[in-house]
């Protein structure tokens, strides 16, 4: 007698692809989830500047734009220099910012660097002029054209003695003043009939041949 047949073993389950995915997603969610949250810090903020380092940079910066480092003024700013000193004990009487003492001397880029870091260009010197004044007083050309180029306001007449910064380059005696002149009348027209508080035009102070031959050529009506 043969014996029975024995049960079939049962078939063995293989996971599809699908499966295999759905798991894999679920193990990462799992493991993302369990992973401890790490809670961000806020940076702290800038600490103050010391008043005696404040000084010192600011004492630097008065050197560094008075002989026209712009690295140097770039630096004392970033160390914490007030930018618009002009107190008689840092800047003594003239009572000059860096930006006018820049300008008296003809350092432009010094000038371009304080302007765009935010120095005030309104605050006048002991006379009451401010930064177009102080370079058409001294005939600084590529200074009045790193003002022009930045919109600098103050082009206007002085409050002390209500001359422009035309009528002061046009009253210089160097070749220097002409070629601030010629900066100042690039716009033309209005520019030249410009008058002071005695009804002078910036040709009545002329000096030399070549400022009174720039103004006869700058045509224009009488400004208001």
């Amino acid at each position: 007698m043969r014996a029975g047949r024995g049960a079939r073993p049962a078939a063995r389950r293989v996971a599809t692809p699908g499966v295999v995915v759905r798991l894999a997603l679920v193990l990462v969610a799992f493991a993302i989830v369990s992973v401890p949250a790490v809670p961000i810090r806020a940076q702290p903020a800038p600490a103050s500047v010391d008043p005696a380092a404040a000084d010192a940079a600011t004492r630097r910066l008065l050197v560094a734009a008075s002989r026209g480092d712009a690295k140097a003024v770039r630096d004392s700013i970033a160390a914490g220099a007030r930018i618009d000193e002009h107190r008689a004990r840092y800047v003594g009487p003239g009572l000059q910012t860096a930006l006018v003492g820049a300008a008296l001397r003809g350092h432009a880029e010094v000038v371009r660097v304080l302007i765009e870091a935010g120095a005030d260009p309104t605050i006048p010197e002991k006379d009451g002029y401010t930064v177009w004044h102080a370079a058409a007083f001294q005939g600084r050309a590529a200074v009045l054209r790193v003002l022009e180029a930045l919109a600098v306001p103050g082009n206007g007449p002085a409050p002390k003695d209500g001359l422009w910064p035309l009528h002061r380059a046009a009253s210089g005696g160097t070749p220097r003043h002409a070629e601030a002149v010629e900066v100042l009348i690039e716009r033309g027209g209005a520019a030249c009939s410009v008058r002071d508080p005695q009804g002078r035009v910036p040709l009545d102070l002329a000096r030399t041949p070549r400022i009174r031959t720039l103004l006869d050529a700058c045509a224009g009506p009488p400004a208001p």
